[in-house]
C-alpha cells in the first residue's frame, strides 16, 4: 500500500532507495523517462565511456546514447554560461 501512495506523490518518502522502486516502476508503466533513469544512464557513460554499456542499459532501464549525449552537451552548455556569468560578477568592466 506504501509503494501506491509513494507511486501517486513521490515526496512523501526521502528514502533514496524507495525513491528508486518508484521511478523504475514509473518507468516500466508509463514507458516515461523518469529522473533516476536518466541519472544512472548519464552516469554509468561518465564512468565508463561506453557507448555499448549505455545501448545494452537502454534496453532494460535507461535511456538512448543519444539522449546521453544531448544530457552532456546541455550540461556542459549551463555550466560554461554559470561559469560566464560568475566571472563577469567579480569582474566587471
Amino acid at each position: 500500500m506504501k509503494l501506491i501512495t509513494l507511486m501517486k506523490n513521490p515526496n512523501t518518502d526521502d528514502s533514496p532507495i524507495v525513491q528508486a522502486i518508484v521511478s523504475i516502476l514509473t518507468y516500466y508503466i508509463t514507458g516515461s523517462r523518469t529522473a533516476f533513469t536518466t541519472n544512472l544512464s548519464v552516469m554509468v557513460y561518465g564512468l565508463t565511456k561506453s557507448r555499448q554499456l549505455v545501448d545494452i542499459m537502454h534496453k532494460g532501464v535507461g535511456i538512448s546514447y543519444n539522449d546521453v549525449m544531448i544530457c552532456g552537451q546541455s550540461m556542459t552548455s549551463h555550466t560554461c554560461k554559470t561559469v560566464h556569468l560568475s566571472l563577469l560578477r567579480e569582474n566587471p568592466q
